[in-house]
């Protein structure tokens, strides 16, 4: 929607009532937000989920450009703690009931992996979107915050599919923004990822619907 947008605004600048875009929910391209940067767009980067009464913490990318890859700083009376990487959310806007209707004492404990830099909190992927490849326990959202967070990366798909020799086969379809190679592709990955982890397959292609 926001790539709609900024196409449609065409380079024109938004009108003065315009106050900024708020940015949620599943991970943003490098590429989007950096055009948004270029265009001095205000842009609040947020992160949340709906047993927090949404956003826990976020931050305006274009004050902080150095950590356009974070989710930001935890918001006032909001605690973010992680254990074993493992990110729980401690404040006031915790739903106060789990599913099986028992008491949350405002914390939960989220299936997001990440860490804290410099108090910015960095997502790594979640633990409920593992597959298993080869043996090996691979994060879904991992590798598509890693290729999406590539500055020539456009659009990531991730499709599982099933093998009997292997178990789940990961397929990365990727539309580009500047030309790069596979090879260049994959040893971006390389930096974040054991080989091990690696999609099985890399496709570029045109377009991701």
């Amino acid at each position: 929607m926001v790539r709609r947008l900024l196409n449609q605004r065409a380079g024109r600048p938004f009108p003065k009532t315009f106050k900024g875009i708020i940015m949620g929910g599943d991970a943003a391209s490098i590429v989007l937000l950096n055009d948004l940067l270029a265009q001095n767009v205000p842009t609040y980067k947020v992160y949340g989920m709906t047993e927090t009464s949404s956003g826990v913490c976020g931050f305006w990318i274009n004050k902080h450009p150095e950590m356009i890859n974070s989710v930001g700083k935890p918001f006032c009376d909001t605690k973010i703690s992680i254990e074993n990487s493992l990110i729980s959310i401690n404040g006031p806007s915790v739903t106060p009931y789990k599913v099986d209707g028992k008491p949350t004492n405002n914390n939960i404990k989220t299936c997001d992996i990440g860490y804290f830099d410099k108090r910015f909190l960095f997502l790594n992927g979640r633990t409920d979107d593992i597959v298993i490849s080869g043996g090996e326990n691979i994060s879904i959202s991992q590798i598509n915050n890693i290729l999406i967070s590539n500055e020539n990366i456009l659009d990531v798909h991730i499709q599982v599919i099933d093998d009997e020799t292997i178990g789940d086969k990961i397929v990365a379809y990727i539309c580009l923004k500047n030309k790069i190679s596979l090879d260049e592709i994959i040893e971006y990955c390389l930096e974040f990822i054991p080989k091990t982890k690696l999609p099985h397959k890399i496709e570029i292609v045109e377009n991701i619907i």
